[in-house]
């Protein structure tokens, strides 16, 4: 048997680490399919950093962190590149 499709979820980041914490338990409770999420963060500081890294460390998402922040859409398509080819994102 086929294992299920996985889902590529990409969000990007930039501090308000209360929304992130809301966006973490959001896609955790409401998400029923196979899914990576891809978090691109766009040079946060303290503590959003530390947050996106502490759910890295624990394997909970795949981080990509920008130096800078190189605003929105291209932070997108970083994500959208590092996602799984097998994906239906």
């Amino acid at each position: 048997m086929a294992s299920a499709p996985l889902v590529s979820i990409v969000t990007v980041t930039f501090n308000a680490p209360d929304y992130v914490r809301h966006f973490f338990a959001s896609i955790e409770a409401h998400t029923r399919e196979p899914f990576e999420l891809i978090v691109v963060d766009n040079a946060s500081d303290e503590p959003t950093r530390s947050l996106n890294r502490e759910r890295a460390a624990a394997g909970r998402i795949r981080l990509i962190e920008n130096a800078d922040n190189p605003l929105w859409a291209k932070a997108c398509n970083q994500g959208l590149a590092a996602a799984d080819p097998d994906s239906k994102y």
